[in-house]
Formats: structure tokens, sequence, C-alpha cells
């Protein structure tokens, strides 16, 4: 038995004129390269009109041939067929002009009473933890391609404003300690403890091994941002009453400039504690 079916896209409204031999022609997706490229682009969600039954083939070349001809299915945009349904199947390359196929009907399917779909369809694959082997050939898909200029400036406004969430930005970190068990990126530690990014990339890159105290011990020379204000350490301890001592101390036990405000207290008391 022999179907000719006119399926047509329920998110869209793209309809596709086919013929099947398979006993449910409502499971049957078609096999057209235009509409199945569609449907992996907007999903599956099609509903299917059988208009006939065959036991002959050749009537049913018939019937598809004047339904093409009343629908327009080759010239019409609202078709995604390519050629007339002559119940062919199979590769019908061979049978297409391609100088004069039909344009690709670009945003044809944003009718208005699909405005809310289209602005609202999700990336199925958002917020999902892809597997490692996938990453990777998404990586290497994307290895040797050239972006043009005008694709460079589409990317860097749509990232324009948006702040990158902390496992964003470690995940596209190549440099980055183990600190108590927690991986941090040395733009992270730049941050928590004030010391120029530049200056720790240096340190590290002179030795991977380098440990997180030697990596953030204050350089002579090194400003501390506290507050968008910058100070030398010699500015940092005068500002601060804390002596050279005790500041180097405390850098050493692996607190930052902010962690030393911080217990400022708690080191004057010590210091007291000295005195007496």
């Amino acid at each position: 038995m022999y179907y000719l079916c006119i399926k047509t896209h329920n998110k869209t409204g793209l309809k596709y004129l086919c013929q099947t031999k398979k006993k449910n022609p409502y499971r049957y997706l078609g096999s057209g390269t235009r509409w199945i490229n569609h449907l992996n682009v907007h999903g599956n969600d099609i509903s299917t009109e059988v208009v006939g039954k065959f036991k002959s083939k050749k009537l049913l070349v018939e019937i598809g041939i004047k339904l093409s001809k009343k629908y327009n299915v080759v010239k019409s945009r609202k078709w995604a067929n390519l050629r007339v349904e002559e119940g062919d199947g199979g590769d019908t390359s061979k049978f297409i002009d391609y100088k004069s196929m039909k344009p690709m009907p670009t945003g044809l399917w944003k009718r208005p009473d699909l405005t809310n779909y289209n602005q609202s369809r999700i990336n199925p694959n958002k917020s999902k933890k892809l597997s490692a082997s996938t990453r990777k050939k998404m990586s290497s898909s994307q290895k040797g391609l050239k972006k043009s200029e005008e694709h460079k400036r589409k990317l860097s406004l749509s990232k324009k404003g948006k702040k990158q969430t902390l496992e964003q930005r470690l995940a596209g970190s190549k440099h980055f300690k183990i600190v108590n068990g927690e991986k941090k990126s040395l733009q992270q530690i730049s941050e928590e403890t004030g010391l120029s990014y530049q200056l720790l990339i240096q340190r590290y890159l002179k030795n991977k091994t380098i440990s997180y105290k030697k990596l953030t011990e204050s350089s002579l020379m090194q400003k501390i941002n506290i507050n968008g204000k910058e100070l030398s350490s010699k500015e940092f301890r005068k500002k601060y009453k804390i002596s050279s001592q005790k500041y180097y101390k405390a850098l050493k036990n692996g607190l930052n400039h902010l962690e030393i405000i911080k217990n400022i207290k708690v080191l004057l008391k010590d210091k007291r504690k000295l005195k007496n």
C-alpha cells in the first residue's frame, strides 16, 4: 500500500508533500533534504494528513503530480519540496536544478501567531553538562575556523555587560592553583589578594609548582589595590598601623590583604601582649 501525505510543522507552518510505503504513515517523518534540515532545527512536532491510499504506484504518481502542481510545491516557499512528488524516493539530487532552486525561506515561519514560540525557544542542551568526549568533539570541530570581523563584533556585543560566573571563569582558565582543596584561577587570586595578575602569571610560569604562599608574597614594587586605591606595601602598613614583621608574617600564614585588614584588631592584641 502506498500513502500520499501532507506533513505540516505545527510550530512553523512549513508543509511537505511526500509518499511512503510504511504501514504507519503518521510515524514517517519524511526524507526531503530541506524538510529534514527544518526538523533538525525546529524539532519533530508535525501533523500528518493522508490525502490518498493506493495499491498501484502508477496512480500514486499521477495524484502526486496533480497535487504538486495544485499547491505549486516546487516554487512556493510555504512548501519544503524541491521537486514534484513522483514517488521516486531515495536520492533525487540528479533531478534537481540547484541553480534555479528556490531560496531558503529565511524567517518565513516567524509568523505573528508564532512570535512567542520563536522568542521563548530554548536550546535543548542549555544548562546540561556535556560529557568530556562531546566537549572534545565540539572543540576539535571549531579548531582552524576563522571568524569574520563582523562575527567577532557580534560575539563581543552579545557578551558586553554580562558577568561570567566563577565556574565559567575557572573553566576558561589555563592557570590555576589548588588552595585548601579549592580550585582558584590566577585571576581570582589576583582579585582576592590585590596582587597584579601579570605578577602572578610571571611567578607561576617561572615555577608551576610554586606554593600558594610564595605565589602571593607581596612585591616591594607591587601596588596593592584596596577599595580602588593603590598602595605600596609600605603605605599599606602605615595606613593600618601594622609592623613589617606582623605584615610579612600574616602574608606567610596565607592571609591576603583584605583578610589582614579584617584581622587588624587581633594583630594589635598580639602586639600589646608582647609589650606586657
